[in-house]
């Protein structure tokens, strides 16, 4: 992807051209990807997709969502 998670240089925004060309193409497939399937973007960082309007979407528990993501004393 040209750069590693959380690496905060102008090379992890998207449309950087200092990152080779393949790593480019990873960018937009991705881009491309996740805005189709409704994810917003945070222009500076490659690997940052939201949900539009999350507050939209409920909250879920290890519970309802069946893992084990979060464990803690609300996990049996």
């Amino acid at each position: 992807m040209g750069t590693g998670f959380d690496d905060l240089t102008p090379a992890s925004h998207h449309g950087s051209a200092a990152i080779s060309r393949q790593a480019q193409r990873n960018r937009a497939l991705l881009l491309g990807l996740m805005s189709a399937a409704g994810w917003d973007f945070y222009m500076n960082e490659w690997w940052h997709y939201q949900l539009f309007r999350p507050r939209r979407y409920p909250a879920l528990t290890d519970r309802e969502a069946g893992t084990a993501m979060m464990p803690g004393p609300h996990v049996p």
